[in-house]
């Protein structure tokens, strides 16, 4: 008697806890939007009955439901007076959980942080630089440059280009005020390349990331003080400066391991084209100064611009972040990390953290979605000119609703990042460079031809102008599309 009725109690226990867990799965299934809702309040009755109440009843009913059926085969075949059928249920529902814990093996051959390290001379050297330079632009006069606009009451450095000898003083304060920025583009310039990235780097999102604004308005004050000494006659001492700054952006883009310094150097470079080309076309440039910018502004290669080497990065960041254990998966969807004052402001429900996360989440299966996807877009970066197909793909993956690893299947979708816009306009920086290249033999009297690849044909030139230009991706010109010089 007592057997029994301990067994009936380890019986209705097992029942709650599968209930528990049945019922949060099927709860999340059901309702996916709560993976990124995090709004729970605990003294809100709707928030309590839409996380912890519904959940527990949801689960209940099904499995009562399915129960019902077990009962009734044990029963035909003569089970129920065993008590078997017991056994039975708890065997099933305990193996659907097994099949939920069962994970992919590992991924052969996949990316390292080997497929990241640029072989150049220096590197090391030049790396110091570089984190040397990102860690002082918060406090040094490089970030002044942020409110330039409000000190000098102009916007100087955003505006299209012009006269630049109207703001002559503006421009030599500024330059000024960017002594320290100068200093590290003539240190980074000796180098043969500018890496980020070197062997013992952590393969981690957490890295020191450039400033954005402030190197971008350095660079933009090197392009107004290049072509006003261009203005003032005397280009040979702005083509030297703008040369370069447009050095040190050809030495960082291809070796960039980050999204955000990819574009950071793709603007720097392609502000540098068109200001190169405003001093080009001005008629009192010198021969001299046209002959330099010509050996200096070499059009980029593929893979210079390329942003295959980012996606790889990214695909690491993520398999590190996944499979190191630091997080639990819910942080990639519900940002469950974001602290305040060290404490954590929006944890995501307890219950399905702590008991059902296991049952959504399979470690190796999600990199390996992950790796699938991301070569995706490797193959589509790699084309030329890159393409968009592999959004199509992700669009198809998201409607792949799956049971089994839910939670991988999110971090998936909502974690892998696009990025067409930035291999388009790493990809515009390529073409404005090939049509700068026919612009400067232009000027010097010779004739160049380079093939556009958005139509497999010679560059267009515009009649009224001169000046060649592309008709951008979709192949027509003056579609709205077109890439010109000085845009």
């Amino acid at each position: 008697m007592k057997k029994t009725l301990l067994m009936r109690i380890l019986g209705w226990v097992a029942a709650v806890i599968l209930s528990v867990i049945y019922g949060n799965i099927l709860y999340v299934y059901l309702f996916p939007a709560t993976l990124t809702d995090v709004t729970y309040n605990p003294s809100d009755l709707e928030s309590v009955g839409r996380y912890l109440l519904l959940p527990l009843c949801l689960f209940p009913v099904i499995a009562i439901l399915l129960c019902l059926i077990v009962v009734r085969i044990c029963r035909r075949r003569g089970w129920d007076q065993t008590g078997r059928w017991r056994a039975g249920v708890l065997i099933l529902f305990v193996a659907g959980l097994g099949y939920l814990l069962i994970d992919s093996a590992p991924l052969k051959n996949d990316y390292t942080s080997n497929d990241l390290v640029v072989n150049a001379k220096d590197a090391d050297r030049s790396y110091a630089v570089l984190m040397e330079l990102r860690r002082d632009q918060s406090n040094t006069p490089v970030s002044r440059l942020v409110i330039t606009n409000a000190v000098y009451g102009t916007n100087l450095f955003y505006r299209p280009l012009t006269n630049e000898i109207l703001y002559a003083d503006q421009i030599e304060q500024a330059w000024k005020d960017i002594e320290v920025g100068r200093d590290y583009i003539a240190r980074l310039d000796k180098f043969e390349a500018i890496v980020d990235f070197l062997p013992d780097t952590p393969i981690t999102t957490n890295v020191l990331a450039p400033n954005f604004m402030p190197l971008r308005n350095s660079a933009r004050v090197y392009c107004a003080y290049a072509e006003l000494k261009a203005e003032q006659g005397d280009a040979e001492e702005g083509v030297r400066q703008l040369i370069q700054l447009h050095s040190v952006a050809k030495k960082s883009l291809p070796n960039a391991t980050y999204f955000i310094s990819k574009m950071i150097w793709a603007s720097v470079a392609g502000m540098d084209i068109d200001y190169a080309y405003q001093i080009a076309s001005m008629p009192n440039t010198s021969t001299n100064a046209l002959q330099e910018l010509r050996r200096s502004f070499i059009p980029f290669s593929q893979s210079d611009v390329s942003i295959r080497r980012q996606f790889i990065a990214e695909y690491l960041f993520r398999k590190t972040a996944l499979l190191s254990g630091q997080y639990s998966p819910l942080d990639f969807i519900t940002w469950a990390s974001v602290y305040e004052d060290g404490k954590q402001i929006n944890p995501s429900r307890p219950i399905t953290r702590n008991i059902v996360t296991p049952f959504l989440f399979n470690g190796n299966s999600t990199v390996r979605e992950l790796r699938k996807v991301h070569d995706l877009m490797i193959s589509d970066a790699g084309k030329t000119p890159p393409t968009a197909e592999s959004s199509n793909a992700i669009d198809e993956y998201a409607k792949q609703k799956v049971i089994k690893n839910l939670v991988g299947w999110c971090i998936v979708y909502q974690f892998t990042p696009s990025f067409t816009k930035a291999a388009s306009n790493c990809w515009k920086t390529k073409v404005k460079s090939e049509l700068l290249a026919i612009y400067l033999a232009q000027r010097l009297g010779e004739k160049m031809e380079l093939i556009d690849a958005y139509t497999g044909k010679p560059y267009l030139i515009d009649e009224k102008t001169g000046i060649p230009f592309s008709s951008g991706p979709d192949g027509k010109a003056g579609s709205g599309d077109d890439i010109r010089l000085g845009q």
